[in-house]
């Protein structure tokens, strides 16, 4: 699990980024055929807007472990504490472990902007100056069965168009809210399964004295316990 969750998480920040970058390039049409108009190359405009999620990434992955050092570590550090008798267990967080996030979530937003803004990159810049031209939309399948179409409300017919005309967009939510829902799952199947091994174990262990002790402890006061 601490190898797979932090993958799917990745998958769903690729995700937003995407999104996030779509909607922002898209949103800046003028100002990217201006600076394509004023002779301003390609590879420097994609340049500036990947600095956006390389940001994102960075802080990001810093707040998450200065995050992760003060509130999960102790979090993980008491609930061990409280379920097992380990002496001088501690929990800590190496500075190097901040480098995997920042390089993965860099490779992602670089690669987001990049499937986001290759395709106005290509346009002229009168063109890109101009508001973005509306997608021409086929007919659905669900259409060319007669009598089904007039059935459905307007709103419905709406959200099906709206679905077809942006398909990467609404396979890129999709896959968010799948991924987001395996997760929520697998957290409460854990916690359901944790609670169902203690309760197996209290059942199985059985005692009437239990003696807990320190590393430091002498092995020879150790056998005389045990031998009383």
């Amino acid at each position: 699990m601490s190898k797979v969750i932090p993958i799917v998480l990745f998958l769903i920040e690729a995700i937003i980024l995407f999104l996030a970058m779509s909607r922002t390039i898209d949103s800046q049409r003028n100002q990217v055929g201006i600076m394509k108009a004023l002779g301003v190359k390609n590879s420097n405009i994609m340049l500036h807007y990947m600095g956006y999620p390389v940001l994102a990434g960075i802080l990001g992955s810093i707040i998450g472990c200065v995050i992760a050092a003060f509130v999960f570590i102790p979090l993980v550090t008491t609930s061990c504490a409280r379920a097992y008798s380990l002496p001088y267990i501690k929990f800590s967080l190496s500075i190097f472990s901040i480098i995997p996030p920042i390089i993965f979530s860099s490779a992602f937003g670089v690669l987001a902007c990049y499937l986001s803004g290759r395709t106005i990159l290509k346009e002229h810049a009168a063109q890109a100056m101009r508001p973005k031209p509306p997608k021409k939309m086929k007919k659905l399948l669900i259409e060319r069965i007669p009598g089904l179409w007039s059935r459905i409300s307007y709103s419905y017919k709406l959200i099906l168009r709206n679905i077809f005309l942006n398909k990467q967009k609404a396979l890129a939510s999709s896959i968010g809210v799948v991924v987001s829902t395996v997760l929520l799952i697998t957290a409460f199947g854990t916690q359901a399964s944790l609670l169902k091994v203690a309760e197996q174990i209290e059942d199985v262990y059985t005692y009437d004295l239990r003696v807990d002790y320190k590393m430091s402890t002498n092995i020879i006061f150790l056998k005389e316990i045990l031998s009383t």
